[in-house]
């Protein structure tokens, strides 16, 4: 881009076209790494000294002074002396007003806005984005009847890539995920080069926003598309492609998670569809409506977000599966979505272990316990129903031994939660049949367990080092809810006398404990959350005692 200096050079300064010349081959070397900036510091050096010679000519040079201190700026920015590099590029800049339409001008500012941002000024960085997204647009209508528009697009793709980075950092997702699509859409039109990996991974981040938006057919051509890049990262042989075989594989388990998640969105949302409808569990909420109206799949009118990489249909069938999804009104519908889900998430954990990868392993084990979860609705079969509660049980109680909690707390305290929840539910479907006394140890098992690890969960809030009041009101959504499980297991507890008694007395004590804690939040909070949990816990707290009387009299 500093050859656009060339243009403003008087013909007879023959020593300045040297020395510019000069500058243009150091700034292409690529140095050792143990020497990594040599190269460059040469380069300033050189920059320095022309911008002397040419300010002591009387003539006025400020175009080409300003050119070179935009390329200086860059230079000692990429030798990673930001603040000199930013003073220089504003100086540069300044004297470039009537020259907007250089790309070295561009790209100074490209460089100004990563400064900013890496000030967390996202603002400022936001605005010279803006203007570099406009210069670009003008020059490329002025450029479409030149063959050399590489340089342009090279700082298009940049631009689109620094706008997405800084609205993921204004966590405006809708923004960051529109400029990281344009960003691998301009990529692969220019068959620019790029790394496989990162490709693939934006390309899923996009899936995710789409997926966040029930846009299944957005999402899919994301996750196809990266695929598709995976393939010819897979396929690559080229010493440009510097991917190693780890990485190929973390990659394509990352694909394989994310279509596993897909289906499973899927599923979960066909779930929270259907038992609203059926009126069950799930209030019928504006927010339910809004997904509801908003859920896309098997549409025609969506446009191909990669033309670029051919018919992403054809690729699905490498994955093993066809990538089809419907509206899903009965278990077997359910069970053919949740078997492609399962199908995916267990090939993401062949190379997502315990042993290397203990986060990841986690999140994967709580995702196949959600899916088993999303079927559930769909079995109207009481025995199936507990058969596929107690699969959720086999996926996550073996990871209360296997994680240490010292490292691992904050999973611990989901997976705690998780089972005290799947205790409590298996124990409601025993409930209805609870005729004798084997089947009342039955379900007792389930109720004491739940309430194992409903005190399991809200003991962890007393762990030393950390302000137990600060740590609830982080989480009091969780607290409250775990709470009153706790107390409903406590009440709910069958079989004889003493043993009843003494457990509707713990009730009691613990309904009137989420009183307090409401009442202690709501001082600080809105003071009409958990109204449904407060009517509950005073209802309790009116009944349970002539019950407990009344039990004490006949122990």
């Amino acid at each position: 881009m500093i050859s656009e200096i060339f243009q403003f050079i008087p013909k007879d300064k023959d020593i300045w076209n040297e020395n510019l010349k000069d500058i243009q081959s150091l700034l292409e070397v690529v140095d050792d790494d143990s020497t990594p900036y040599a190269s460059k510091y040469k380069a300033i050096e050189t920059i320095k000294s022309t911008i002397i010679d040419i300010n002591n000519e009387n003539e006025d040079n400020e175009t080409l002074i300003g050119i070179l201190e935009c390329q200086l700026g860059i230079t000692y920015i990429d030798t990673e002396e930001e603040s000199i590099g930013f003073d220089t590029l504003l100086k540069g800049t300044e004297k470039l007003q009537e020259h907007k339409n250089l790309l070295i001008y561009i790209k100074a500012l490209q460089n100004i806005a990563v400064v900013h941002i890496n000030r967390n000024d996202f603002t400022n960085g936001e605005e010279c984005l803006l203007v570099t997204e406009s210069l670009i647009k003008e020059n490329r209508l002025k450029q479409q009847q030149q063959k050399d528009t590489k340089p342009l697009q090279s700082l298009e793709i940049m631009n689109y890539f620094y706008q997405a980075q800084v609205y993921g950092l204004m966590k405006n997702v809708k923004l960051s995920s529109g400029y990281c699509l344009k960003t691998l859409q301009l990529q692969v039109k220019l068959k620019e080069q790029f790394v496989y990996r990162e490709w693939c991974k934006n390309a899923l981040s996009v899936g995710d926003y789409y997926l966040d938006q029930f846009d299944f057919d957005r999402s899919k051509q994301c996750f196809l598309a990266s695929f598709q890049v995976y393939r010819q990262m897979i396929a690559d042989k080229s010493e440009s492609n510097e991917s190693s075989e780890e990485e190929q594989q973390e990659t394509e388990a990352n694909i394989y998670l994310f279509i596993g998640k897909y289906f499973l969105r899927f599923l979960d949302t066909q779930r929270a569809i259907s038992l609203a409808l059926n009126n069950q569990d799930v209030k019928v909420t504006e927010e339910l409506k809004t997904m509801v109206s908003q859920l896309r799949f098997q549409r025609t009118d969506v446009e191909d977000l990669f033309p670029d990489l051919g018919d992403l249909n054809q690729v699905s069938t490498h994955l093993g599966y066809k990538v089809d999804l419907f509206k899903v009104q009965n278990f077997e519908q359910a069970r053919d979505i949740f078997l492609k889900s399962q199908h995916f998430l267990n090939k993401a954990k062949k190379y997502y272990q315990l042993d290397g990868f203990v986060t990841e392993y986690v999140d994967l084990m709580e995702m196949h316990s959600d899916l088993y979860k999303s079927l559930l609705a769909f079995e109207g079969n009481p025995g199936r129903q507990v058969s596929i509660q107690k699969k959720r049980l086999e996926l996550l109680e073996p990871l209360v031994k296997e994680l240490n909690p010292q490292y691992y707390f904050s999973a611990l305290q989901t997976i705690y939660f998780r089972l005290a929840e799947i205790n409590g539910e298996i124990s409601k479907i025993y409930e209805i049949k609870c005729s004798d006394m084997r089947e009342i140890t039955v379900y007792n098992e389930f109720v004491f367990k739940s309430i194992q690890y409903s005190k399991q969960f809200l003991a962890n809030y007393n762990q030393k080092g950390q302000d137990k009041d600060a740590a609830i009101r982080d989480d009091i959504q969780a607290y409250i809810v775990c709470k009153l499980q706790l107390a409903i297991m406590y009440r709910n507890v069958k079989g004889m006398n003493k043993l009843v008694h003494d457990n509707l007395t713990m009730a009691l004590s613990v309904f009137k404990s989420v009183i307090k804690d409401i009442e202690d939040h709501n001082q600080y909070g809105d003071p009409t959350r958990f109204s449904t949990e407060m009517n509950l816990c005073k209802e309790m707290i009116k009944l349970l005692p002539e019950k407990i009387n009344f039990l004490a009299n006949k122990i």
